[in-house]
């Protein structure tokens, strides 16, 4: 008895994480700013790719949880916020 050929099923692309995305109301009330100048808020100034890592996977607590920069879009211009970075090293630096 011959085998049937199966087809591979197409596989769809995995939609990029959201966890960090800021509602646009919070967005308008804060002081938004480029992911560069969000660099220079940091002592070590971390560079674009690890500002990304940061606002699409976050970074992980030794209590458990999940520290993820806030960030919002501006047409195709990613930003975040100077009140969302504070927020951000504030819980990461709470875990220390």
């Amino acid at each position: 008895m011959a085998k049937k050929k199966v087809k591979a099923a197409a596989t769809k692309p995995v939609p990029p994480r959201k966890l960090g995305r800021m509602p646009l109301e919070q967005a308008l009330s804060e002081t938004p700013i480029s992911f560069k100048d969000a660099a220079g808020m940091f002592a070590m100034r971390p560079s674009r790719q690890v500002l990304y890592r940061w606002r699409t996977f976050g970074i992980q607590l030794s209590s458990g949880k999940l520290a993820i920069m806030g960030w919002f879009r501006d047409g195709a211009t990613v930003l975040t916020t100077r009140e969302a970075v504070e927020r951000f090293q504030r819980l990461a630096n709470s875990d220390a």
